[in-house]
């Protein structure tokens, strides 16, 4: 098919993907013009998403929408100004700012404007405003921990990977149901029942809380992963971030009622640079506390030491699991040579898997996020979800494993 579609099919493409998942609505879009899934998704995000060919009577547009800015390209003869250019491409004025535009003749005659247009200040300041009321309801000043920190040597690590926060499950193709109210509301049973039969062990000194390894089942508002797969969403992009973020910090003021907390934010392939931006938020959140540190640097692999212990943590999708001991003691060498006990905690599999490298342990964790169509036509299914946290004596190494796992309806 062409590359200019009518004003007509265009917005029909509009109607029909109206309200769809993406990955819904590229099968539409796909199915309408008889395109094949690549096609499709091009055909998408050429007249859906925002860059956009209009071929009218009198004249042609071509718009590219990037985040702030627009750029529009008009031939036509019935376009002299600036004004016109405004008019014709439905440009509103209460929103956009002309930045800077010029114009020339093309050799049939009609003339060529080139204008962008910024978000105005007047739409900036609106945001701005806005986002301060939000703020001023969210944002709570730091309050004292209810529980002293206590002295001596035991650290509890609470690890609840792949949530996949925002994944849409619909029973009757997936085999069960699992959206976000789903998701928070067995995150935090997993994580009241986990503290619960921690603390009956004893008093608990310090608190690992590693967030990431796919905690967002996206990572833009394309409902795509960080490498461009699409997903089966329940929400919005924005909202699930947003509603993610407030579900970790929830999860880490409650925490640090019982001990300080060190919060180790670990990328996964679902969510790479989202939980970058997530762990930047939850920096910048808890910056005044004294008790929560947050860990979020831009690299894949994190270490942690607690006495003799040595806790390592990756998503796993991209190391041998075999040569992950060798890249802790090439890493970390000095951690290396200061701990006796060291294990490799990795997401990515959604099973739980225990092996012994030359006296380094590596786990993969299982997780508590539910099955949605892809796995489910795939054959991923069966894996028990399962919550877990571990008991790590100062001295003498991993001492117990709790588990927590969801009552399926």
């Amino acid at each position: 098919m062409s590359n200019t579609y009518t004003p007509e099919l265009i917005n029909e493409l509009k109607q029909i993907t109206k309200g769809l998942p993406r990955a819904a609505g590229v099968k539409a879009v796909g199915k309408r013009l008889k395109l094949s899934e690549r096609a499709a998704r091009n055909a998408y995000s050429r007249y859906v998403d925002g860059k956009v060919v209009v071929a009218g009577i009198a004249s042609e547009i071509v718009r590219e929408d990037k985040g702030d800015s627009s750029q529009y390209t008009v031939d036509g003869m019935d376009v002299q100004t600036i004004d016109d250019v405004i008019r014709v491409c439905n440009v509103d004025r209460h929103l956009w700012a002309t930045k800077r535009f010029s114009v020339g003749q093309r050799n049939d005659g009609r003339l060529r404007w080139n204008a962008s247009f910024e978000r105005s200040k007047f739409a900036t300041n609106t945001f701005v405003k806005d986002l301060k009321e939000d703020l001023k309801k969210l944002v709570l000043p730091p309050t004292k921990s209810k529980a002293a920190p206590v002295k001596g040597g035991r650290l509890v690590e609470f690890s609840l990977p792949d949530i996949h926060f925002g994944k849409l499950g619909w029973k009757p193709e997936s085999g069960g149901d699992y959206d976000m109210k789903i998701a928070r509301k067995i995150f935090f049973e997993a994580i009241n029942e986990l503290v619960e039969k921690a603390q009956k062990q004893g008093p608990i000194s310090r608190i690992l809380y590693p967030v990431g390894n796919d905690y967002l089942t996206i990572d833009s508002d394309s409902n795509e992963t960080t490498a461009g797969t699409a997903q089966d969403v329940d929400s919005r992009f924005a909202k699930i971030y947003r509603e993610g973020r407030k579900m970790l910090v929830e999860a880490i003021e409650l925490l640090r009622q019982i001990a300080p907390v060190d919060v180790i934010v670990v990328p996964g392939n679902h969510d790479n640079q989202s939980m970058f931006h997530l762990g930047d938020a939850l920096e910048c959140w808890f910056h005044a506390y004294s008790d929560v540190k947050i860990f979020n640097e831009p690299i894949s692999r994190k270490y942690y030491q607690f006495g003799k212990n040595m806790i390592c943590f990756s998503h796993g999708h991209l190391e041998k699991h075999d040569k992950l001991p060798q890249l802790a003691a090439v890493e970390q060498p000095a951690m290396w040579a200061a701990t006796l006990y060291r294990e490799w905690h990795l997401g990515h599999l959604h099973h739980d898997w225990v092996k012994e490298y030359m006296g380094t342990i590596v786990r993969i964790l299982p997780s508590l996020t539910g099955a949605d169509r892809y796995h489910h036509d795939n054959g991923y299914v069966g894996a028990k979800r399962v919550a877990q946290a571990f008991s790590y004596n100062e001295m003498t190494g991993l001492e117990a494993v709790f588990n927590s796992t969801p009552v399926e309806s």
